[in-house]
């Protein structure tokens, strides 16, 4: 990804998502907890400094997770609202929020 952005900045954004292991193959093994999901935006933003833009996302991490992510990372945290989400809710992760 970071060779494919030096050659083309066709990426916007890069979206930080942890592994959900529900509905698949891979179910038996365990989510990742708070600390290795920071440790993963940390480290993606030291290697993928070519990136604009860094975001923590709520939909895997949980909306509490937000505030958290924007202290380790880059200037953008992921706060949009999002009508209808699949590839997540596939695997079993259903975060929601309320309007308010």
């Amino acid at each position: 990804m970071r060779r494919l952005q030096d050659q083309t900045h066709g990426f916007t954004a890069f979206i930080c998502w942890t592994f959900q292991p529900g509905n698949t193959a891979l179910a038996d093994l365990p989510k990742v907890g708070a600390f290795e999901y920071l440790k993963t935006l940390a480290v993606s933003r030291l290697f993928l400094d070519n990136f604009a833009n860094l975001q923590a996302s709520w939909v895997t991490a949980g909306p509490g997770r937000r505030p958290t992510g924007s202290a380790v990372r880059g200037p953008t945290i992921s706060a949009a609202s999002m009508i209808e989400e699949n590839v997540v809710a596939a695997a079993g992760t259903s975060f929601r929020a309320t309007e308010r």
